[in-house]
């Protein structure tokens, strides 16, 4: 029942205790007792518990929270998140740094969380990106080719640049790695002033403002599912 997210482990146990849980018709009150949620009736207070076994959300993560789980100087990603799914383990697919704003997605499904990552199922990820000093047709032509290398010297997947205007672009990297953002723009002579991660694939930041998050809808799920071949 703690995978249903209807409350954390001892608030669980308490419900149990109080005969708050039904089970096939029948009052549980001891917290050993063994379910099979694929196939019992399981009710709390008289309404149905649906128990989900892979949690997928999207969250918008405002400036100043870190993707980890601790941190002594900032708030977390799971500070917004608290006790919603008791027990359960969520983790983020992707990280955005501290100074960075947007989209996460958390599961606690450790293959999801691994090819949404990956280069090899290049996932399109997109930042409105801020930067100074503006970058030249030259450079943006070098970056969509894919005939740049960073100065670590490796050689990213060609990305996607839009201007919006003198010091701001839309930009669609296919590869979930480190900096990657920040790298491409540097090796380019610019550099980010701030970033927006505002898409992942088909999942988006509507509806959501900072701070906020959402499960994702049955369609999102399969779509990105289709993408990454699960």
């Amino acid at each position: 029942m703690v995978k249903s997210g209807i409350a954390p482990r001892k608030k669980i146990r308490a419900f149990i205790r109080t005969g708050r849980v039904v089970v096939n018709g029948e009052v549980i009150k001891s917290p050993s007792f063994k379910i099979d949620p694929s196939k019992d009736k399981i009710l709390v207070d008289g309404k149905p518990v649906v128990v989900e076994f892979q949690i997928y959300i999207a969250l918008y993560k405002p400036k100043g929270y870190v993707t980890s789980a601790v941190d002594q100087h900032h708030p977390t990603v799971f500070d917004i998140i608290g006790d919603t799914f008791g027990s359960r383990k969520l983790f983020p697919a992707g990280r955005l740094d501290v100074d960075a704003e947007g989209l996460l997605i958390l599961t606690d499904d450790g293959e999801f969380a691994h090819r949404l990552t990956h280069p090899k199922y290049k996932i399109p990820r997109v930042y409105e990106v801020e930067i100074r000093p503006p970058l030249d047709d030259n450079a943006i032509e070098i970056i969509e080719k894919g005939e740049l290398t960073l100065r670590s010297g490796y050689k990213p997947l060609p990305a996607k640049i839009q201007k919006i205007d003198e010091g701001k672009i839309l930009m669609t990297v296919f590869e979930g790695k480190y900096h990657i953002v920040k790298r491409i723009i540097a090796a380019a002579g610019s550099k980010v002033l701030s970033l927006k991660r505002v898409a992942i694939g088909p999942i988006t930041l509507k509806g959501l403002a900072p701070g906020e998050w959402r499960k994702l809808e049955s369609e999102e799920l399969e779509a990105l599912r289709k993408i990454l071949n699960l």
